[in-house]
């Protein structure tokens, strides 16, 4: 043999893939012949040198480069990277046609981080070789490191995935080159091109929980939800699967609704890393959306136990914590949380839906005013915003102190000009407080946006009947009707206006016949039980009732 093609031999071997492919359980077994090959080549007194009777000086230079070469291989596995460059910058030197071993010293220098001399040298190593795997795979991981630790540049990714691309044309196999093209592909949004690459390793049943992991996020990614849960379930199966992959499954459970199914993956991640803080509470939260509150308590007072000001805990505590009915252990939690985290709004929103179960409006408000200085002071989300205004308009509401529900949601418009829900509740305050006008012109600012929202239609129709137009307001919402013939809350809209305007016999007729149209719904016959005992029809409100009870029990 040629020594010129040892350097592809020790290649395909596994020596020369700058301590990647010397990892690869397909080199593994063959590590130990080379590491004899290397002591006997790094000291040729020990054997006697065979040559060819045409060997000529060019190749007695190769041969002297190849030692270097596998001397400089020996010293960076014992750690000695000063010496490695030293003797891989020789063999360079003396074969200059080779590429492997620029490629190699550029791994070395990947391997301890020197990212700008990796890139330069496997560059050095392309122009000797453009085709040299190995330098597309050195300079594909790193501009992947790039990407994927976000500090990448335009061309990055770009660049990642061109010699990524390359690099696959190994003879041997690298299975973390597939993968971090996966990753890259699924980073630059080419999800198809991660399933077809993730779909044609699986074949092979190599590092299955890894790959499907990674498929399972490409198939979310094209909408291919089913299949993202099947490779998942099928990954899981492992007697000890991948804590990522039950946490992943666990997630697309959640998002599915099956909560059931969801708290019992958690339950196996918290087996796989107990110190996991966020799958416990992905634990507890996914059973007490199941209906399984004692258990989701348990779970978090376990945590508590092993992390005692963990925020997210505490605050689901509270929430565990009233849903069981025990709101001296609701307030006291979220008092922990107050003292823990004073500047954080889930403590005092916490201690504010006590107050509300408690009917305590006025301590609603006395505790959540004051946030909106912190919430000012910590630019908090709009929605986080958006929820304290709620909570305090709403407890303003039942104190019937209207004209301060007013300035409370034309505050909550002024951050959300096109919310319905905060332009409703205004436009419900004007009406409580009879300003008709003004009312009507925040409609008017809403209709433009929503036209066709019923709950605007309804307040419209509201608002013609509270200035005594109740014929428009009837012909407003028989219109309304007509053009959403299959929407119940138009009917209930309608008869509930009846209702309010004293014609309880139309508001009858109404309810009798839509509930021909829906027989199974216990709001049409509670609302036609009303109008009844409203008429002193207290037989017909009585049997309407009993028919509620029949559909719901509860």
């Amino acid at each position: 043999m040629k020594l010129l093609s040892l350097y592809t031999k020790a290649r395909l071997d596994g020596l020369v893939v700058n301590g990647f492919l010397w990892n690869n359980p397909v080199s593994m077994r063959t590590k130990p012949v080379i590491q004899l090959i290397i002591c006997l080549l790094a000291f040729p007194s020990m054997v006697a040198v065979a040559q060819t009777a045409d060997d000529s000086q060019p190749e007695m230079s190769q041969a002297k480069s190849y030692r270097l070469f596998l001397l400089g291989r020996h010293f960076e596995s014992q750690g000695n990277t000063d010496s490695a460059i030293r003797f891989y910058r020789e063999a360079a030197a003396l074969d200059q046609k080779s590429g492997e071993i620029l490629a190699a010293l550029a791994g070395l220098y990947l391997g301890r981080g020197s990212w700008q001399e990796s890139i330069a040298t496997a560059q050095e190593a392309l122009k000797r070789d453009p085709d040299n795997f190995t330098a597309h795979g050195i300079l594909g991981r790193v501009y992947a490191n790039r990407v994927l630790s976000r500090q990448a540049t335009d061309q990055d990714a770009p660049l990642a995935i061109q010699h990524l691309e390359q690099a696959r044309r190994s003879v041997v196999p690298d299975f973390d080159i597939e993968l971090l093209l996966a990753r890259i592909y699924l980073s630059s949004n080419y999800a198809n091109k991660a399933i077809t690459l993730l779909e044609e390793l699986l074949k092979d049943e190599l590092d299955f929980s890894e790959a499907g992991l990674l498929l399972s996020y490409a198939y979310d990614e094209v909408g291919r939800i089913s299949e993202a849960v099947t490779i998942l379930e099928s990954v899981v199966q492992d007697e000890r699967p991948s804590f990522r992959a039950l946490r992943r499954l666990g997630e697309l459970y959640e998002r599915d609704g099956r909560w059931s199914d969801a708290a019992q993956v958690y339950e196996r991640a918290v087996d796989r890393n107990p110190r996991s803080a966020g799958v416990r509470r992905d634990l507890a939260y996914a059973l007490f959306q199941s209906g399984q509150a004692e258990q989701a308590r348990l779970v978090i007072n376990e945590l508590i136990k092993i992390r005692p000001n963990d925020v997210a805990g505490l605050y689901l505590l509270s929430e565990v914590e009233l849903e069981l009915g025990n709101l001296n252990g609701a307030e006291r939690t979220a008092r922990i949380l107050i003292e823990t985290q004073p500047d954080d709004l889930r403590g005092v929103i916490a201690l504010s839906e006590v107050f509300a179960r408690r009917r305590h409006h006025q301590d609603v408000i006395d505790v959540l005013e004051p946030t909106w200085l912190v919430a000012r002071r910590h630019s908090l989300q709009t929605n986080q915003v958006a929820n304290l205004f709620g909570r305090v308009g709403y407890a303003y509401e039942q104190l019937q102190d209207v004209e301060s529900s007013i300035r409370i949601y034309k505050q909550a418009v002024e951050l959300i000009p096109n919310s319905v829900v905060f332009g409703s509740r205004l436009v419900q305050a004007y009406l409580d407080g009879e300003r008709f006008v003004d009312a009507q012109q925040v409609l008017d600012v809403m209709q433009l946006n929503h036209p066709n929202s019923l709950i605007l239609i309804g307040l419209q129709a509201r608002v013609f009947g509270g200035k005594g137009d109740i014929d428009e307001g009837v012909n407003v919402l028989k219109l309304a009707a007509d053009n959403n013939a299959d929407k119940l809350m138009v009917y209930l809209t309608l008869a509930g206006f009846y209702v309010d305007h004293d014609r309880l016999e139309e508001a009858i007729d109404l309810l009798e016949s839509v509930q021909e149209r829906f027989p199974n719904e216990s709001s049409i016959l509670f609302q036609l039980g009303a109008a009844f005992e409203q008429s002193q029809k207290f037989l017909d409100a009585e049997r309407a009732f009993k028919r509620v009870l029949i559909l719901d029990p509860k």
